[in-house]
């Protein structure tokens, strides 16, 4: 008969628990698409990890017409920021079976997809978790045109890029406002110019 340490029965549990989330992970690649939001328009961390150093862009978005969009409405959530792993408890485990266990299926959500660790709490992110079903086969979804309030090219980007996209938002948004990000000559800041 082989006995236990309290260290075997943690790294089981730990294990267990790691698979579980890497498992659960796998299950919502497969049947969501997600939307991440920010109420921070121009901070360095953000464009340097979200618009590949500067180089991309940023779409503002009228929240309230955005609500409106049929794929999104009432799935806009704020992310919660902690500094501990969310407790996952035995019955929101249960909640993997939606139909059955609506509620613990709603508190399993929440813990899995909209928590993350305080140290990002700088971007002030919403989410949309959107079933992959309501997406395009692409895995994609369009937006009306009214979402977009104004679009804001990074201060990277290079100048063929800045052509095609100005291209492109004057023939597909023409009514869309148009930035440019530029680093302030004084201070660290990004200055904000309209285009």
């Amino acid at each position: 008969r082989h006995s236990m340490s309290i260290s075997d029965i943690m790294e089981k549990t730990i294990y267990g628990y790691k698979g579980f989330i890497d498992a659960t992970h796998k299950i919502i690649k497969e049947k969501f698409g997600v939307l991440c939001l920010s109420k921070i328009p121009n901070n360095h961390l953000m464009w340097s990890h979200y618009a590949q150093n500067h180089t991309g862009i940023m779409f503002e978005i009228d929240i309230e017409k955005l609500k409106e969009c049929t794929v999104i409405a009432n799935t806009l959530k704020k992310i919660k920021y902690t500094e501990q792993f969310p407790e996952i408890t035995f019955e929101m485990i249960k909640g993997m079976n939606k139909e059955l266990f609506p509620e613990e299926a709603k508190k399993l959500f929440e813990v899995l997809l909209l928590t993350k660790q305080e140290i990002w709490n700088y971007e002030n992110e919403y989410r949309s978790i959107i079933p992959i079903k309501n997406l395009a086969e692409n895995g994609l979804f369009s937006l009306p045109k009214e979402c977009f309030k104004s679009v804001t090219l990074g201060c990277a980007m290079q100048e063929q890029d800045r052509n095609k996209i100005l291209c492109m938002i004057h023939n597909h948004l023409p009514e869309t406002n148009i930035f440019e990000n530029k680093i302030n000559k004084r201070n660290y800041s990004l200055d904000h110019l309209k285009v």
